[in-house]
Parts: structure tokens; sequence; C-alpha cells
């Protein structure tokens, strides 16, 4: 069971791209993670080798995830630990179990889920995988979730990221909805390329950026 309580800053972020867009080059670039001490990503298509300095530790199994995990938060060095090949709703839900179960709130964990569309339904998170993102930061946990379209994951993601990055869409209909949003112009969101994004802070003006090795 999650333990040691504590009021601490809400740190959640979401990135959201059509494929190609630039999310998982994000979070390999994020200066946020690179200095995390503490990271897991559940990463179905085996899409992260290497964060910053930190080799990955790949897992197969649930099994073998949360016996490494359960190890590595006992220990004082730093670690990214991923759970490869394996992804669904059911499978999102227990490893949410395990995670909550080895949260610490005097130890920071930064959650990594990739293509998180797939792994839940639209109108909301139910169980252990909502409870991440409604509670976990009071236990010590950051969540960051990469998904393409906004209107394939619940509010709860949209709503409680204090933190979004946004790149290039595939439609109108999307660039309108994060416009909202953001607070940017949708025609500027329309004429995101591969890899420029906006992030946006709550309560600041976004910001438009471009990834190392974007063109134009």
């Amino acid at each position: 069971m999650a333990i040691n309580s504590r009021e601490l800053e809400a740190k959640h972020t979401l990135y959201s791209a059509t494929t190609g867009g630039g999310k998982t080059t994000a979070i390999q670039k994020s200066a946020v993670l690179r200095k995390a001490n503490r990271i897991a990503i559940y990463d179905p298509y085996n899409a992260h080798h290497k964060l910053g300095r930190k080799s990955v530790i790949k897992t197969y199994s649930l099994k073998e995830f949360a016996i490494t995990l359960h190890k590595l938060m006992h220990q004082k060095k730093p670690f990214v630990v991923s759970l490869c090949s394996v992804y669904g709703k059911k499978e999102l839900e227990l490893l949410a179990e395990i995670v909550w179960q080895l949260a610490d709130g005097t130890k920071e964990l930064h959650v990594v889920v990739e293509e998180l569309a797939a792994s839940v339904t639209p109108r909301a998170i139910d169980g252990r995988v909502g409870e991440l993102w409604r509670g976990g930061r009071q236990f010590g946990l950051v969540m960051h979730a990469l998904f393409q379209r906004p209107q394939d994951v619940p509010k709860v993601v949209t709503n409680l990221s204090r933190f979004k990055w946004i790149g290039k869409v595939d439609n109108s209909s999307e660039a309108e909805w994060w416009s909202k949003q953001i607070d940017v112009p949708i025609q500027d969101i329309k004429d995101l390329k591969g890899w420029h994004y906006y992030f946006k802070e709550t309560g600041k003006p976004a910001i438009y950026g471009k990834l190392p090795g974007a063109r134009g």
C-alpha cells in the first residue's frame, strides 16, 4: 500500500501528438526525466532504451516488473525500469496496482505511460489507474501520459496534468480542442510540424519550441 502521504507539488504531465509528432522523443529529451532518480515506464512497443545517462532496465512480464521495481525502490541508486511488450486495459490496471503498492511520498517516482488511449476508455479511468492521477501526487507519483488524440482519453488526465506538451495534430477538431486548453490560436496548432510543439504550464502562457533534430 502507498505510504508516507505528503503535501507535494503537482507535476503530472501529458504529451499529445499524432504518429511521428515527437511524443516519445520529448520524453527522452525531457530535462525533468533526465534528472529524475526513479522512473518506471509502461512501454508496450519497447521504444525506450536509455534516458539521459541511465540505461533502461527492461522487464517483459508483470511479475518481473513487480520484483524489479520493488528491489529498485529499496536502493539509493537512480534507475529507469520498463515493462515492455505487455499492453491492454487489464495489464495497465495491474501495473498501476504494483506502482501503488510501492509508492512512497518520500521517494518521488515518475511513471511514464506510453499509448495511454490503447489501455483505457475515453469516458473514465476506473480503479487503480485513475487513482495514480487523482491521489498519486501525495505519495510521490508523477504521471506522464502519452497519447495521440485528446478525445480518446478521460478528462481526469487532461484536467489534472499541470504541464501539457502538444505536438502535430491530425485534424481541425483536435486543434480546436487543444486551442481551448492551452490558449493558442487554432491555426497555430494546425501549423505545427513533426517535432514542433507548444508547452503549457497551468497559469502561464504556452511556449513554442522544437525538439533537437526538428526540421523547419
